[in-house]
Parts: C-alpha cells; sequence; structure tokens
C-alpha cells in the first residue's frame, strides 16, 4: 500500500511539473506575444506623433508664408524675405510634444564639397524646370552638377528633350525609341511634359543616384522663369553666365555680411537692377549685359517666386520622419504631398 502510494505520489508529482512547466511556456509565449504587440503599438504611437508634428511644422511655415506675402511689396523687400529663406529662429528646433523638428533645406557650394543646413522654405523659381528648360542650358546643368563631359550630357539633355517632346517629331539623330522598346517591360516616351520631377526616372539614362543630385536644382512647378534673387551658382552658369560673373550676383545679392538669406541682402527689383549692376562689375563684358538683357527680354527671368517647397524632419530618438509640399501662395494650395 505504502508503495503503491508512493507511486502515486510521483505521478502527481511528475504531472504537476509537467503543468507547471506547460504554463510557464504558454506564459512566455503570451508574454512575448505581448510585448511584440506592445512594441508595435508603440511603433505606430511614435510614428502617429512624428507625423501630426511634421504636419504642424509644414503649417507653422506656411502660416509665416501667407502673413509675410500679405504684406504688398513685401517679396521684395530683404527682411521680410529673410523670414521665409533664413529664419534659424522660427524653423530650427521646433518642439511638439517631445518630437523634435525642423523646416530646412540643403544649399552646395560650387564644388559640393560641402553642404549647409538652411532653416526655411526654398522657391521653386530659383530652379530650372525641366520641362522649359532647352537643351543647351540641361548640358550646362549636367556637367555642373554631375560633373558629365559634354558628349554624356548632351546625350542625357537629348533624353529628357525626346521624352517631353510633343506629337510625331522626333530629335533628327536620336533613336531612343529603341531604348525603350527594349525594356524588359517596354514603354512609349511620353512625348508630354513631366507632371511629377521622379518621372524622370523613366527617361533614358536617367537614376535614382542621380535624379537625388539633380533635385535641388530641377523644378516641375512654374513658368519656366527663373528668379534672379535666388537662383543658385550652377543655375546661373546653366543659363550661360560665366562663373565670375554668376559669383559677383551672387556677391551682390548676399549684401555686406556675404550671407544670403539675410537682412541686408540686395534684392532685385526688375531686370534694371541686374543690368545697372553688370554696367559697373569689373568682370561683365558689353557682352554680358547684353547677354543678361536678352534673357530678360526672352522672359527666362523674374524678381519674386509663388510656388515653395517646404520640407519638415521630424525625430523622437532614432525615429525619423520627412514630409515635404509644394506650396503655390498664390492660390494658397498645396499642390503636392509625399510623407518618407
Amino acid at each position: 500500500m505504502m508503495k503503491k502510494k508512493t507511486r502515486d505520489q510521483g505521478t502527481i508529482l511528475i504531472f504537476a511539473l509537467w503543468t507547471l512547466a506547460l504554463l510557464v511556456v504558454f506564459s512566455v509565449y503570451i508574454g512575448i506575444g505581448v510585448r511584440q504587440r506592445m512594441i508595435l503599438v508603440q511603433r505606430l504611437e511614435s510614428r502617429s506623433k512624428l507625423y501630426y508634428s511634421a504636419v504642424s511644422g509644414m503649417r507653422k511655415a506656411i502660416t509665416v508664408l501667407n502673413h509675410v506675402r500679405s504684406i504688398p511689396g513685401a517679396m521684395l523687400v530683404a527682411e521680410a524675405r529673410a523670414k521665409l529663406l533664413n529664419n534659424q529662429e522660427a524653423f530650427s528646433n521646433i518642439q511638439l510634444n517631445g518630437v523634435n523638428v525642423d523646416v530646412s533645406y540643403q544649399i552646395f557650394d560650387k564644388s559640393f564639397s560641402e553642404n549647409k543646413k538652411q532653416y526655411g522654405m526654398m522657391e521653386e523659381a530659383a530652379k530650372i524646370n525641366i520641362n522649359f528648360a532647352d537643351q543647351r542650358t540641361l548640358i550646362r546643368l549636367f556637367q555642373l552638377v554631375l560633373g558629365y563631359d559634354s558628349e554624356k550630357a548632351e546625350e542625357l539633355a537629348l533624353a529628357i528633350v525626346d521624352w517631353r517632346t510633343k506629337g510625331e517629331g522626333r530629335l533628327e539623330g536620336f533613336f531612343s525609341d529603341e531604348y525603350y522598346k527594349n525594356l524588359e517591360h517596354p514603354y512609349a516616351p511620353k512625348n508630354a511634359s513631366f507632371e511629377v520631377l521622379d518621372e524622370a526616372l523613366l527617361v533614358e539614362g536617367m537614376t535614382s543616384e542621380i535624379l537625388d543630385r539633380l533635385r535641388y536644382f530641377l523644378t516641375i512647378y512654374g513658368d519656366g522663369r527663373i528668379n534672379i534673387n535666388t537662383a543658385s551658382l550652377h543655375v546661373l552658369r546653366a543659363l550661360g553666365f560665366e562663373e565670375a560673373l554668376a559669383e559677383k550676383i551672387i556677391e551682390r545679392r548676399a549684401g555686406e555680411d556675404g550671407i544670403e538669406g539675410t537682412e541686408d541682402d540686395y534684392v532685385f527689383q526688375s531686370e534694371d537692377g541686374l543690368t545697372f549692376l553688370l554696367r559697373l562689375s569689373s568682370v561683365a563684358t558689353e557682352n554680358d549685359t547684353l547677354f543678361a538683357q536678352q534673357l530678360f527680354e526672352d522672359e527666362q527671368f523674374r524678381v519674386d517666386s509663388d510656388i515653395y517647397s517646404i520640407e519638415a524632419f521630424a525625430a523622437i530618438g532614432q525615429q525619423q520622419m520627412k514630409i515635404r509640399c509644394v506650396y503655390d501662395a498664390s492660390v494658397q494650395t498645396i499642390i503636392y504631398w509625399q510623407e518618407t
């Protein structure tokens, strides 16, 4: 009897231990599942906070832009422009419920050896419009920004012009159709204007790495005229200005402190200001002055902007989110929106 009772107790003990082990495994499994769900919920909550914080930063920028533009003539006043283009106090390190938000963009030196974050928004009219630029302008831009030789730059420029050329007319001696027909998933050139800049990735010779480098110098927005008050050195040179002359224009714009987007900037009110500067400049020839006048007569330049690119960067620790919009201030409408 005693042995049987001992065996029964042993069996019960083993059963209890197995049951306990199963319960431990089950609780660990549930715990892992709960932890994973908690992590997922935390990430979703963090992403939601990042999103709404970035949107708030974006809306702050739009509010400042609308306010400045509501003041008659403000866009041709250096102090007002500085509030939009270079305003670290308003657009840097915005704290929103534990989220850090910056509204900023990148500017580059002429060699691309350094880039600088500038707080504010970027005028789309400071860039070359890919739907209007002629072949020579695109060639010069690709040589300057991508470091291409003349032959390689011409090939890419031809491909872009060919893509947007309407109707059946093809560029003489250019056979890009064969390239598109022989792709794994063939398609035909659009033969119409670019609707988003990323559409350029469909063009022969274009890659995401190339386009990422060109984004700060190309746009699809506006009427094709370039703002002489904000065009970068690379854009001015792509238009045909010699390097020394382009540097002279930027030097004049930057004022005494040598920094663009500050209150002592010189703002060109019209083409007369540029041609007057060229007449006084030791690096400008009579042909340079005539060239600038011709650009204005051909409606290549403007002195203000309506359309702005605004990028808001939100961060919590290692988590980040960027929202970019393109805003048409003339009709107070967001015409492009991207979240990454």
